[in-house]
């Protein structure tokens, strides 16, 4: 691992290795352009340094970010989401959320994600962007029924897959 400066306007600073892989270079470059919310698969400790070079790299981003647990409890998730959300209406700033293990969020925590996820653009004032990991194939457990469907096509839409990060292939 090395210090490197990622392109961003006020000179902040992201740990991570040497070089990304082309593939996965393209793949963030093209997730910071983009305001969709975004799903990063594979390693854990990866993805939440993909989602802070993503968040390094969007033109548009002067809040913070901040990161979340999925597999918080229900209550405790649903009183920091509305915080994070009252605090950057108040602000205006827009920064993003990076939501750790979606696949370990329960029914009450995807309903809430769900019904942030499904307003309407510009309702409410700023938002953070969402930017979500898992390291579990989230599209066969929603098949399986165990994840919300309407949420995973939701967030699903921009995905990063990280397997084979290491070696230069694609997973």
């Amino acid at each position: 691992m090395i210090l490197f400066h990622a392109p961003h306007s006020d000179g902040k600073y992201v740990r991570g290795p040497r070089g990304l892989p082309p593939w996965l270079e393209s793949d963030v470059d093209d997730a910071s352009q983009t305001d969709a919310p975004v799903l990063i698969t594979g390693d854990a400790d990866t993805a939440a340094w993909i989602a802070r070079l993503i968040y390094l790299r969007m033109a548009h981003c002067d809040g913070p970010f901040r990161v979340l647990d999925a597999a918080d409890t229900e209550t405790s998730f649903g009183d920091r989401l509305n915080r994070i959300l009252r605090d950057a209406a108040r602000s205006g700033a827009r920064g993003v959320l990076f939501l750790r293990e979606l696949a370990a969020a329960g029914p009450a925590v995807q309903a809430e994600l769900n019904c942030w996820l499904g307003r309407p653009p510009g309702t409410g004032g700023a938002a953070p962007r969402l930017i979500a990991s898992t390291t579990l194939p989230l599209e066969d457990l929603t098949e399986a029924g165990g994840f919300d469907r309407a949420l995973y096509r939701r967030i699903a839409r921009c995905q990063i897959r990280t397997h084979g990060a290491g070696d230069g292939t694609a997973g």
